[in-house]
């Protein structure tokens, strides 16, 4: 399914694409407990931060985003 999602995406000749694979789940549990998540890597607004470096309200921006299981 994802590499219809790019076929599509270069089709368009969009250049920006910020791909995530991590699970709701997991980030929830990364706010609760950060000292379990050190290495979880995300991408947000063009860089790439550790999880548990985030202020909440960035966390929280981040768990707003659509969630496709």
């Amino acid at each position: 399914m994802l590499d219809a999602f790019e076929r599509v995406f270069a089709g368009k000749k969009l250049q920006t694409i910020q791909i995530n694979c991590q699970n709701r789940e997991n980030l929830l549990d990364a706010q609760i407990h950060p000292e379990r998540h050190q290495n979880l890597i995300v991408r947000i607004c063009g860089f790439s931060a550790r999880f548990v470096s985030l202020s909440k309200e960035w966390q929280d921006e981040f768990l707003s985003r659509n969630f496709y299981g």
